[in-house]
């Protein structure tokens, strides 16, 4: 019998020479990370693929741009059309509406993007591993993701060095609001090469941030981490080339890493060589890429867009640096004008006929009639109500030299370069809701750090500072997940109108029973009812006159439905008007015909079975010419158009 295996099992059974047993908690402690990553993952995957959980929705451009890096080509598959081609001036929008492909560049008889080329990689790196193609929805998706899980690193690691008393939990919930608060849903709601090259850019940005927090949570700073830091900042910028601002950022913080003390200035420099080296190449590539298509370095493609001037994420040099205040007050400070529209989210999408934001007013801003504006416009300081104390940071050596350096350290590739995106994104010469992707979760990383601080300065300081601290992290969190689920919901809306429909309906029940708005099943002011509530309709006057032919797009609320039309035909009750016969159609189906005589009617007919937004259309069989110095041509002078349960 070997002795020595009959020794170790005898000490094993006393205990001695087994394995150290676990510490309580110890193998269950990621099990609530897990746990709420997973359900951040879910919302949103659930916004992303409009609530089914399956990508498919949105466009193919930087698929097509995958496709065509691993066939060796720059330009993409699809090809113009001849009618396109044929144009004399195919770059005329008014001319090439219905046949170009929409804000491609055109040159030489191929499309091309003026975007970002790194998505394409991707894309192109996707192909090659599944042997599928993939759409924007699960990059835009595993970007997010990746955006989220570095914040928390980054945050955990700040933490455990420089805030022991403040609980785990805590940076949970700042994970939280940063995953699905904000701006986030905002950009996963819309899969398309608009807000993918934003994602891409921010998980890039943020996996650089990471590598780059050793240098404020432990003081050190490798020359691996900083190398990777140059690579990953540096696909960023070939995602989207405003981020450029935090290239800059991160590279003066490598350097006043040294200058606080950390290391000597010949490290440091060896330092920023190692940052700088991989970002110069893919800078190089870069404009490599654009010789190779355009026959020169600085020509992304903007200069042959086929949509005209427009915010889709270009640059334009000749507005850069111009109207920088107004830039900022509108980036920095915008308190959206809310407005409820159907399904019940307080902002519209596309250009703003009126002045989209409560604050700051038109007459602040400079230039605001020389600035194109998409709303809605919200303030990162509004996005994240803990950003605000982003901007303390730079004050905090009141609360230690270490503390204050290494705050100090993280203000400066955040705040600095939010702040230098702003210069960057003027170069676009608007300002559209997507952008404020590019500076807010720089902001809310930064606020979220200086939370923790103060919190665990809270705590040693008493219950009354501690109380105040917390419950300004309560309100900030309650804050950016309304915001972040309103502004979610809009981008939903826009994607996935089916399903928003349904949610819509639901919601409405539960706002007309409160009596806190009116059903969108019927219109019964003009022109408010259509202004305010973002009901679609077609033919209409603003006082409620109609065309010959008119519709509008209402809410039917259950299947046992009828069409109600009230009006009147004349505009003098004095003057006789011939009969006039009056059509009803819903969703293109005639639901009913009537002969109007005289001047008031009152039509209704039976709905067909079904609930949920429906186009009704009016078809008038004459017209009259209203009366000078109107002299506008109108069938009817509407009272009530809408649904009513039977």
């Amino acid at each position: 019998m070997d002795r020595g295996a009959s020794g170790r099992r005898r000490a094993t059974e006393h205990g001695i020479g087994a394995p150290p047993p676990l510490k309580p908690g110890a193998a269950t402690r990621w099990v609530p990370l897990a746990c709420i990553a997973l359900a951040i993952f879910a919302v949103q995957a659930l916004f992303t693929t409009g609530g089914t959980f399956r990508f498919g929705a949105g466009d193919d451009y930087y698929d097509q741009l995958g496709e065509a890096f691993l066939g060796g080509q720059l330009y993409l598959p699809t090809q113009p059309t001849p009618q396109l081609l044929a144009l004399a001036d195919p770059y005329d929008p008014t001319a090439n509406a219905s046949l170009a492909l929409h804000d491609a560049s055109l040159y030489r008889g191929h499309y091309y993007l003026y975007f970002g080329p790194f998505p394409g990689v991707v894309h192109a790196a996707v192909r090659v591993l599944t042997q599928r193609s993939v759409p924007d929805g699960p990059v835009q998706m595993a970007s997010a993701s990746l955006a989220t899980v570095c914040f928390w690193l980054i945050v955990e690691r700040f933490r455990r060095k420089h805030a022991l008393r403040v609980q785990a939990w805590v940076t949970l919930l700042l994970t939280i609001g940063f995953g699905v608060g904000g701006s986030m849903l905002y950009l996963v709601a819309r899969p398309a090469i608009y807000h993918e090259a934003v994602l891409v850019a921010m998980a890039c940005t943020f996996a650089a941030l990471a590598a780059l927090s050793s240098a404020w949570s432990e003081g050190v700073l490798g020359a691996r981490a900083v190398l990777v830091c140059g690579v990953l900042v540096g696909c960023a910028v070939a995602a989207r080339v405003t981020y450029l601002a935090y290239a800059v950022a991160m590279g003066v913080c490598v350097l006043a890493w040294a200058a606080l003390g950390r290391a000597c200035w010949r490290t440091a420099l060896g330092r920023f060589a190692a940052f700088a080296a991989p970002l110069i190449v893919i800078v190089g590539l870069l404009l490599l890429y654009n010789w190779a298509r355009f026959g020169s370095i600085f020509e992304t493609g903007l200069s042959y867009q086929l949509a005209g001037p427009s915010l889709s994420g270009g640059v334009n040099p000749m507005t850069c640096g111009g109207n920088l205040g107004s830039f900022f007050q509108l980036y920095l400070a915008s308190f959206p004008r809310l407005q409820l529209h159907y399904p019940w989210v307080p902002f519209a999408s596309g250009p703003s006929p009126v002045w989209p934001v409560w604050f700051p007013r038109e007459w602040m801003v400079p230039a605001a009639g020389e600035i194109t504006i998409e709303p809605p416009l919200v303030s990162p300081f509004l996005l994240a109500p803990v950003s605000l104390l982003g901007l303390t940071a730079p004050l905090a050596f009141v609360w230690g030299v270490s503390l204050g350096r290494s705050l100090l350290l993280a203000a400066i590739p955040t705040l600095g370069g939010a702040l230098l995106m702003v210069p960057f994104l003027s170069c676009a010469n608007g300002v559209n809701a997507r952008y404020f992707g590019d500076i807010s979760p720089a902001l809310t990383l930064l606020g979220s750090l200086v939370f923790v601080a103060a919190l665990d300065r809270a705590i040693r300081s008493g219950s009354r500072a501690r109380t105040l601290v917390a419950a300004y992290g309560a309100f900030s969190l309650l804050v950016t997940l309304v915001v972040g689920a309103v502004l979610g919901l809009a981008a939903f809306r826009y994607t996935y109108e089916a399903q928003a429909d349904a949610v819509g309906s639901v919601t409405e029940d539960v706002l007309v029973g409160l009596h806190l708005a009116r059903p969108t099943s019927y219109v019964d002011t003009f022109p408010e009812d259509l202004r305010d509530r973002g009901l679609a309709s077609s033919g209409v006057y603003e006082d409620g006159w109609v065309r010959q032919d008119s519709s509008f797009t209402l809410v039917q609320p259950s299947s046992d439905s009828s069409v109600v039309v009230r009006g009147v035909l004349s505009f003098d009750q004095a003057t006789p008007v011939p009969p006039t016969e009056l059509r009803v159609f819903v969703d293109g189906e005639q639901v009913g015909e009537q002969t109007l005589v005289g001047g008031d009617f009152d039509v209704e007919v039976r709905a067909p079975p079904g609930a949920g937004k429906r186009r009704i259309d009016l078809q008038f069989s004459r017209v009259q010419q209203l009366p000078p110095p109107d002299k506008r041509e109108a069938a009817a002078l509407l009272r009530y158009v809408g649904f009513q349960p039977l």
